[in-house]
């Protein structure tokens, strides 16, 4: 496990961090499930997946079922705002 800080400036262990995946690059392949609840998360860490990735809606349920795994989150497309006009830059 790695110490590493979050983004509310709290001390924390994960099992990997943005550092080991550039250093891995083209040379390792990491495995990674989606986690969208608690249960889900809790089983990918017993799994012994590398990374969960989750809705950002679930974000605080994937943590509190993993405290370790590296997490990644993804907006869902048509979430925000119709007004932004995301694609016409």
């Amino acid at each position: 496990m790695k110490n590493i800080y979050t983004w509310a400036a709290v001390p924390a262990k994960r099992t990997l961090t943005v550092r080991d995946l550039k250093v891995a690059k083209g040379k390792k392949k990491f495995t990674q499930v989606t986690a969208n609840t608690i249960e889900e998360a809790r089983a990918a860490e017993k799994a012994g997946f590398d990374m969960i990735i989750s809705n950002a809606f679930n974000v605080k349920k994937a943590r509190e079922g993993s405290n370790n795994l590296f997490l990644l989150t993804c907006c869902p497309l048509f979430s925000f705002e119709k007004s932004f006009k995301f694609f016409e830059y």
